[in-house]
């Protein structure tokens, strides 16, 4: 992507200037959430929407975000075998450690407690809205650890502190002892792994089997 005001070129996954002006220039991140709009709209219901045609809704990138064949708009490879180039993640970087935690590894669960460079996080994966996303655990002095409330396919997650009910994609505790504190959201990147690993060529993969 580029500024209009410099035309300086900046990476969309890592926000930093990489030719012009402002090359070397980090821009700060901001937590965001890629769900599916009907699982937004439970979450957000009196949302606006940006609407970039008024002739059709439909994504130009329908057909390439179906095929596991073609990574990439003009064509790469798939260097790392780890993960199939298609294959999505949510990608963290914490404390310089560039982590992600692939989509088809959630089976059976929903939620993840995992501790790295000091970071307590809550990661909550929705097969309902193909989505993942990152939280803080730690909420004023007390650190929670999380586990499934209902179902493994959907987002609702209980801690076992408190026992208070959450929704796991808006991090909002809805039934408890903590009922109305919400989670602290952790930045992250919902991507497809060739890209991710493009840029972070030293992450690391979770798999709950190891």
């Amino acid at each position: 992507m580029y500024d209009r005001e410099t035309g300086s070129y900046w990476s969309h996954v890592t926000g930093k200037g990489i030719k012009g002006k402002y090359k070397g220039t980090q821009l700060k991140s901001l937590p965001v959430q890629h769900l599916k709009w009907s699982e937004w709209k439970k979450i957000h219901p009196g949302s606006k929407v940006l609407q970039k045609s008024r002739f059709t809704t439909r994504s130009s990138y329908d057909r390439y975000n179906r095929s596991r064949e073609r990574l990439g708009i003009v064509g790469t490879v798939n260097f790392d075998r780890r993960l199939d180039g298609k294959d999505k993640v949510l990608g963290l970087i914490v404390d310089d450690i560039p982590l992600v935690f692939p989509h088809k590894y959630f089976v059976g669960i929903n939620s993840v407690n995992y501790s790295i460079a000091g970071v307590n996080l809550l990661v909550v994966f929705s097969k309902d809205a193909d989505a993942a996303t990152a939280f803080n655990r730690q909420v004023g002095e007390q650190l929670l650890s999380f586990e499934t409330a209902v179902s493994p396919e959907g987002h609702y997650i209980r801690d076992i502190e408190t026992g208070t009910l959450w929704n796991g994609l808006s991090g909002e505790a809805l039934e408890g002892k903590l009922k109305g504190q919400k989670l602290e959201p952790f930045v992250s990147t919902q991507a497809f792994w060739f890209g991710w690993r493009g840029f972070y060529p030293r992450t690391a993969i979770w798999n709950p089997s190891e």
